[in-house]
């Protein structure tokens, strides 16, 4: 069903490839799951396999699934933009969406550079539910960072993998110890950022995180 053949939809700065996957038993209670990919300087892409498994995972769990390339990625036309420009991609994309499958739950979801992204809109875009895989605490020049921003204010789930070669775990951590929202974290002890040969460990867990949602 990851398979699909890509979408061009209009974007802030030009065309956005996206990908749309619909679950077998489909109601118009449905969540609507939108997926942000990793670091588009590191070929990060929405065909990383952290984000196909964590987009298989919620289709299984009965969400419409949306997966889509950050200008400059892919068939997205456009160039890096440093933050706030795939922010306005993600809000295109969770728009154009949200025309097609209006009234439905928005579930927000970031792999890494992505879990910023996701964070950052998330009020903004009033998502029912966020999650974060592997979140970036900062990224390049601009060194944006989470504490900088609001705190959400829906149901927060975070994975951890603890082994992370890219992003401190303890920062991690430690800045979670700071967060007065709620939250779930779960961690991932010896699995490096990229879910290196743990993927089926990856999918088990967001099988059950999905399932109590």
């Amino acid at each position: 069903m990851l398979t699909q053949p890509s979408l061009l939809i209009p974007g802030p700065s030009g065309k956005l490839e996206v990908i749309v996957a619909h679950p077998e038993n489909e109601a118009e209670s449905t969540p609507l799951f939108i997926m942000c990919h990793p670091n588009p300087l590191l070929q990060g892409s929405m065909h990383n396999k952290v984000v196909t498994t964590t987009c298989k995972a919620f289709l299984q769990l009965g969400c419409i699934t949306v997966r889509f390339n950050f200008r400059g990625v892919g068939l997205s036309e456009g160039v890096y933009g440093h933050y706030q420009g795939e922010c306005q991609d993600l809000q295109c994309v969770t728009r154009w969406a949200q025309d097609l499958y209006p009234q439905r739950p928005l579930w927000l979801s970031g792999f890494s550079f992505g879990s910023f992204i996701a964070y950052k809109m998330a009020n903004t875009l009033n998502a029912h539910r966020l999650l974060s895989i592997a979140p970036a605490l900062k990224y390049g020049e601009n060194i944006e960072r989470y504490a900088d921003l609001p705190e959400p204010q829906m149901p927060w789930t975070i994975l951890i993998p603890e082994a992370d070669e890219v992003v401190s775990s303890q920062d991690t951590y430690a800045w979670l110890s700071t967060v007065k929202s709620p939250y779930q974290v779960i961690g991932f002890p010896n699995v490096s950022h990229f879910f290196h040969g743990a993927l089926g460990q990856l999918r088990e867990v967001l099988m059950e995180v999905g399932a109590t949602l």
